[in-house]
């Protein structure tokens, strides 16, 4: 019986061993920090290991054992400590028996001895060359919990079709470890800002803005080669506009015009077509085609208050951001030609366009008015009277191509803007003459550089007026471009996105 319990107690004192704590219970075990980029030879880091069980649970008393993967990227000590020794990716592992585990550890030593830090605040922009070296790339403050940046690459052509290029744009992280994002909270849908008949007339709008856009793409390189096969042109000074304050020259009540459209680029000499003078002031004198003026004629309401929102608001739009308006031909006054334009469809068509050739002499292009001339569409302007504002930001928009024709042919600047350029700030044209018209207006809108916000629609009584219609319409096809692509500015009309009236605002 002696014998018996002695067995029994071996027995039991083994089967309590089992419950005891060593190396050879532990699963796993896990290295704090878990992912680490290290940017100088000689930065450390100290990391710490916990062995745990199958269950997950934390087994205490173990020792560890440290190394790295590859010690020629980095050293790590008994103790946990490792060292950077030059670039490239290594593990440190912790181990104990046959359990073992590892954090990531890169080191990334930077060339770039002044990395350009970009402090930017709320609604500001930074436009920036690719650097030479990756390594001397922007840097990114961390900023504050909820702030967020847009990246995008910008390819600026003045090609139409100037095929496509593909580029990279690389975000990294150094010197920090990305966290999760957040759950993403879905605010209740907003209502539609415009109603159904707002949506109509914008929808309208932006579709004649974008065959516009079409044909002015085309005038511009048209103008460029025109230009380029006249040949250098002799600087002068250039006439200008007379003071609005100064007498008004009245214009004849007919004027003989060489009509063109706006798919004829060419100086090949025109038809000429008999123009009726509808009214005018000190800055514009509108006629309308005689034909036309019979059969469907331009409302005198309309069409003065075309004159009135370019006298109070255009001109010196133009003349504050871009150049004096010239007046080549000593009227007194830029002409607008109003006609029907041929249309791509029952109810698209060009809203309005300059050719550049007609502010050339008829020796250097035949088909030349001699004028600052401004060709319109007398349907846009009559569609005033329902409530579709759009002509009125137009005139700017082409006034403001009149300045910088001008400019070229009288050696002001050198050479004619990107059309990506020109175009664009014609649109900026257009839109800050309908902020200020709208900062001026009863009830007054939002400052000219002051936020606009849907609730500004509402103040103004009825949602669109004749003040605020072109940034309606500015905010229409900024939705339109966002949703196709929200990271790009391209001259693409036929895209769905691009820098008029809305890629500007990006």
């Amino acid at each position: 019986m002696r014998r018996v319990r002695i067995a029994l107690l071996l027995l039991l004192a083994a089967c309590q061993g089992e419950k005891g704590t060593g190396p050879e219970l532990a699963s796993r075990i896990e290295v704090s920090p878990g992912e680490v980029t290290l940017l100088a030879a000689g930065a450390t880091q100290r990391f710490s290991a916990q062995a745990e069980d199958g269950n997950g649970s934390t087994v205490p008393g173990v020792s560890v054992t440290w190394r790295s993967s590859n010690a020629a990227v980095l050293r790590v000590d008994a103790t946990g400590l490792a060292t950077a020794v030059a670039e490239g990716d290594a593990a440190v592992i912790a181990q104990s028996g046959g359990a073992s585990g590892q954090a990531d550890v890169t080191v990334d030593i930077p060339t770039c001895v002044q990395p350009q830090l970009v402090q930017l605040s709320p609604g500001q922009m930074l436009v920036s060359d690719p650097p030479a070296s990756a390594s001397c790339a922007l840097t990114l403050p961390a900023g504050n919990a909820g702030d967020r940046y847009r990246v995008a690459i910008v390819r600026l052509t003045s090609a139409v079709d100037a095929g496509s290029t593909t580029a990279t744009l690389t975000l990294a992280p150094r010197g920090g470890v990305v966290a999760d994002a957040p759950p993403r909270i879905l605010a209740p849908a907003l209502a539609p800002l415009f109603g159904p008949r707002e949506a109509a007339l914008l929808e309208r709008s932006a579709a004649v803005a974008d065959e516009t856009a079409r044909a002015h793409l085309r005038l511009r390189a048209a103008e460029e080669e025109l230009l380029r096969r006249v040949g250098p042109l002799r600087p002068s000074v250039p006439r200008l506009l007379a003071s609005p304050d100064g007498p008004m020259k009245v214009s004849p009540s007919q004027r003989t015009f060489s009509a063109r459209t706006s798919s004829e680029t060419s100086c090949t000499a025109k038809p000429a077509v008999n123009g009726v003078l509808v009214a005018q002031n000190s800055d514009i004198a509108v006629y309308q085609e005689s034909a036309q003026a019979q059969a469907k004629p331009l409302a005198a309401a309309h069409v003065q208050r075309l004159l009135d929102f370019f006298t109070r608001f255009g001109r010196s739009t133009i003349e504050s951001h871009f150049g004096a308006i010239p007046d080549r031909d000593r009227n007194g006054q830029v002409v607008v030609f109003a006609t029907l334009f041929d249309s791509t469809s029952v109810s698209v068509s060009v809203a309005a366009f300059v050719w550049g050739g007609d502010q050339l002499a008829k020796v250097s292009c035949p088909a030349s008015n001699e004028m600052e001339l401004v060709y319109f569409n007398s349907d846009l302007i009559n569609l005033m009277g329902s409530g579709n504002y759009q002509a009125l930001e137009t005139l700017v928009h082409e006034v403001k191509h009149v300045v910088s024709f001008n400019q070229r042919i009288t050696g002001v600047s050198f050479s004619l803007h990107p059309a990506w350029m020109e175009e664009g700030t014609a649109e900026i044209a257009g839109e800050v003459a309908s902020r200020r018209a709208w900062a001026a207006a009863v009830p007054a809108g939002p400052p000219e550089n002051g936020v606009v916000t849907r609730q500004s629609f509402a103040a103004s009584g009825s949602k669109f007026t004749p003040e605020n219609y072109g940034v309606g319409l500015r905010i229409f096809r900024t939705v339109q471009y966002l949703s196709t692509q929200p990271n790009a500015v391209v001259a693409a009309p036929p895209s769905g996105y691009s820098i008029y009236g809305s890629g500007w605002h990006f």
